[in-house]
């Protein structure tokens, strides 16, 4: 596991800084004594000016960081050079100022020898009380892991790899499930002996690496240790789920695990600044695009018979029924029974404009206004027609969950490549996949960083 990282560092440090300063000045006073040399301003001048280089050829070196990692010899030496550097720089400020005739040359040549010597004290003092500190510190966060599976095993490597100062034991199974050995992790034994592993490895805090269906033994398990003084934290195991956007929440002391929940609903300020987003960036680009908008709409009613624009419902954010905007790219034609068939590679209902507004995704330009309307996003998972979702529900695991976010005009999805006809389950589950990938990692750069890379998928992966 990483090293220790305790709140006890940097006030160690800050200590034996202090402890320094205070050898500096005590040991200037009593050589002044000692030679029977009244204290005056001039001796106060100079123990100023002392301790002020003090703070700074100390603090150059970060000596009081460092010195409490390397060896004490090294440190030693550090410090002699430090020490060094300080007293050439009173002598030199002495010179200039021509006020070397106004000290003691006796006392400043033994407060420059004893000096070190008392520091070097002081970095040993500093060593022992941090080792004591550490091996405190060792003792009180022993941890281990109940629970054997793949989430416990996780479990101990995020704990090897954060910040923490604890020392995870190992790993006691459960219902004598066998350890499934990996990294070399300790089986400390079965829950029956928890009470005499805890005691015998000096545990003082455990994690509960079980799933929601162990929720009696955890209870079993908090009771058993009452008595033993250890912290007990349950960590269960919920990633078996399909998480949407999913967090720890606390309402009036209540824990709570949002398991499903929109990124839009958990915040006002990030619905806000999403719909900032879309909307002026719309607004900018209707405006910008308007003679190309025009010269569109004028080529697909020239193209063939029919409206400018195709307007279909489709399913929006949190399965509302939208009616969403595209420039028409087919025949006018009819399906029997409200069947939707999508268009498919040399599809005869495509008109020679449509194949190139669809290869090119203008035909997309007019959700523009859907977005301006706030029944779209910029970006988001595709919105699909309500036909395909009746469909696709029953055969996609956790479908529907992508209208948790507002449909986009561009999405995780077609960056990635996934454009076009979807003609098996296998390509439909490669876009839910991005989809929902999307919503639990959501944040305005993320839409930010779509919105670049959209057109240069444009270019790569070609729809029809």
């Amino acid at each position: 596991m990483n090293p220790p990282t305790t709140n006890t560092r940097p006030l160690l440090g800050i200590i034996h800084f202090f402890l320094d300063a205070i050898i500096i000045s005590l040991c200037l006073v009593s050589v002044i004594k000692f030679y029977e040399i009244p204290w005056n301003e001039n001796w106060q001048i100079f123990l100023i000016f002392s301790l002020m280089l003090h703070i700074i050829i100390f603090g150059l070196q970060s000596y009081y960081i460092k010195s409490r990692y390397e060896n004490l010899s090294l440190s030693i030496g550090r410090m002699t050079i430090a020490w060094s550097l300080l007293v050439v720089g009173m002598l030199t400020l002495g010179f200039f100022t021509k006020s070397t005739d106004t000290y003691s040359r006796f006392v400043i040549l033994f407060w420059s020898l004893i000096t070190p010597f008392l520091m070097a004290l002081s970095l040993c003092l500093a060593r022992c009380i941090k080792k004591r500190n550490e091996r405190i510190d060792a003792n009180k966060n022993n941890t281990l892991i109940i629970g054997t599976d793949n989430h416990a095993h996780n479990l101990y490597k995020k704990l090897c790899e954060s910040q923490k100062s604890e020392t995870c034991s190992g790993l006691v199974s459960v219902d004598n499930n066998p350890l499934i050995v990996k990294d070399s992790i300790r089986n400390l034994g079965n829950i029956e002996h928890i009470r005499q592993i805890v005691s015998g490895n000096r545990i003082c805090k455990i994690y509960i690496a079980l799933g929601l269906k162990y929720s009696e033994k955890v209870e079993e398990i908090q009771f058993a240790l009452l008595d033993l003084n250890v912290d007990v934290i349950w960590a269960p195991d919920i990633h078996n789920f399909n998480l949407i956007n999913h967090s720890i929440q606390s309402f009036q002391g209540l824990p709570m695990i949002a398991i499903n929940q929109s990124p839009l609903n958990s915040s006002e300020t990030a619905a806000l600044a999403k719909s900032v987003l879309d909307k002026s960036i719309a607004l900018i680009s209707i405006i910008v695009f308007s003679p190309l908008l025009a010269f569109i709409a004028l080529a697909v009613k020239l193209s063939s018979d029919g409206p400018i624009l195709f307007i279909q419902d489709r399913t929006g954010f949190d399965g509302e029924i939208i009616k969403v905007f595209k420039f028409r790219s087919m025949k006018v034609h009819s399906e029997q029974g409200g069947q939707i068939t999508q268009a498919k590679l040399n599809d005869s209902r495509i008109t020679k404009v449509g194949a190139f507004l669809r290869k090119t995704s203008l035909d997309e330009l007019p959700q523009l206004f859907n977005v301006l309307r706030g029944e779209m996003s910029l970006v988001g998972p595709r919105p699909h027609a309500i036909a395909h979702n009746e469909i696709y529900s029953k055969k996609v695991n956790a479908y529907l969950a992508r209208h948790r976010m507002k449909p986009g005009i561009t999405g995780l999805a077609q960056v990635k490549g996934c454009r076009g006809e979807t003609d098996t389950v296998e390509k439909m589950e490669e876009r839910i996949k991005y989809d929902l990938e999307y919503i639990n990692s959501w944040s305005v750069l993320a839409d930010i960083k779509i919105l670049l890379l959209t057109p240069y998928s444009l270019l790569k992966h070609k729809a029809h």
